[in-house]
C-alpha cells in the first residue's frame, strides 16, 4: 500500500476519531499524519516512522497512526538485515495485531498482519515457521473475503506459496505429522495470485517483480523478462520499488544472457 493510498485510508477511516481539541481534531496529531505521508513519498520511511511515532505519542489508541507504523516499520525492515530487521518486523506486528482488533472489518488489517508475518518467517523455526505459513494464509484470505478486490492480500499469498512450493515432501511429512501441515498452494497457484494482483493493480513495481521471480522459478525467463522491463518503466511508489528497480536491472541482464546462450546452443 502506497502512501497516497494511505492518506485516503485515513481520510475514509469511519472508526476512532483523531484526538480532539475544543475546535476539532488536534492539529498536531493531523499535521504529523501528513508529514509522515509526505516523507513516505519521498522515500524517506525512518523520517516518516519518527513523526508516526510523535502522532501515537499525542494519542497512543489512534487507529490511523498504529496503521501507519505497520506500513513503515515494515518497510523499515526489509531495508534491514539480521536482528536489526526481526526487531522491526517484531515491532510491526504489535501495531498491526493491535489494528486487527481494532478495525476487524477492514481488509488492509488483516493484509498488514500477513504481510509481517511473512517478513518474520525468515527469522522462524520449526513449529513457529508452521504456524506462521498457515496464519499469513488465514489472515490474507480473510482480507478477501472482506474484500475479493484487495491486491495487496492476493500479492502476499502469491509469495508465500511461492516459497512454501520449494520445499520438498520429507520436509512437508515433517510438517504434516508434527506441526499441522503447511498451507497447500503451488508454484502455479502463486503465479495466478500474482497476476491476479496485477490485474487489480497494473502499476505495482513489486507485484510485477515477485511475478517476475515466480516466472523464473517456473522455468519461464522470457515471461519473467517482460515483468522485470515493466518494472523498470513504472514509476517508484515505495523506497522497497527504488531496491528492487535496481536489483531487476541485474536480474534481467542476467535472464538475457542466459536466454542468448541457449538460443545459441538451439
Amino acid at each position: 500500500m502506497t502512501a497516497l493510498a494511505l492518506a485516503l485510508w485515513l481520510a475514509a477511516a469511519d472508526g476512532p476519531p483523531a484526538p480532539r481539541g475544543p475546535g476539532g481534531p488536534c492539529p498536531e496529531y493531523l499535521e504529523a499524519l501528513t508529514q509522515g505521508v509526505e516523507r513516505q513519498d519521498a522515500f524517506d520511511d525512518a523520517g516518516a516512522a519518527a513523526v508516526y511515532e510523535r502522532a501515537l505519542g499525542l494519542d497512543p489508541d489512534a487507529v490511523e497512526a498504529r496503521f501507519a507504523l505497520a506500513q513503515v516499520l515494515n518497510a523499515q525492515g526489509e531495508a534491514a538485515t539480521g536482528p536489526e530487521a526481526e526487531a522491526f518486523f517484531a515491532r510491526a506486528l504489535r501495531f498491526a495485531e493491535a489494528l486487527r482488533a481494532t478495525r476487524p472489518d477492514e481488509p488492509e488489517s488483516h493484509y498488514w498482519v500477513a504481510a509481517t508475518y511473512a517478513n518474520l518467517i525468515a527469522f522462524r523455526d520449526g513449529p513457529e515457521k508452521v504456524r506462521l505459513a498457515r496464519e499469513i494464509e488465514a489472515a490474507a484470505r480473510r482480507a478477501l473475503v472482506i474484500d475479493p478486490c484487495f491486491a495487496p492480500a492476493y500479492a502476499v499469498l502469491g509469495i508465500t506459496y511461492r516459497e512454501l512450493s520449494s520445499l520438498g515432501w520429507f520436509v512437508r511429512g515433517i510438517a504434516s505429522g508434527l506441526f499441522g501441515g503447511l498451507p497447500k498452494g503451488s508454484l502455479e497457484d502463486a503465479e495466478r495470485l500474482l497476476a491476479v494482483a496485477i490485474e487489480l493493480d497494473r502499476d505495482d513495481p513489486f507485484v510485477r517483480y515477485q511475478l517476475a521471480l515466480t516466472l523464473e522459478r517456473r522455468k519461464k525467463p522470457r515471461e519473467a523478462m517482460a515483468q522485470l522491463q515493466q518494472v523498470l518503466e513504472l514509476p517508484a511508489r515505495t523506497a522497497r520499488d527504488l531496491r528492487l528497480q535496481s536489483e531487476a536491472v541485474g536480474r534481467l541482464a542476467r535472464l538475457a544472457a542466459e536466454d542468448q546462450r541457449a538460443f545459441k546452443q538451439r
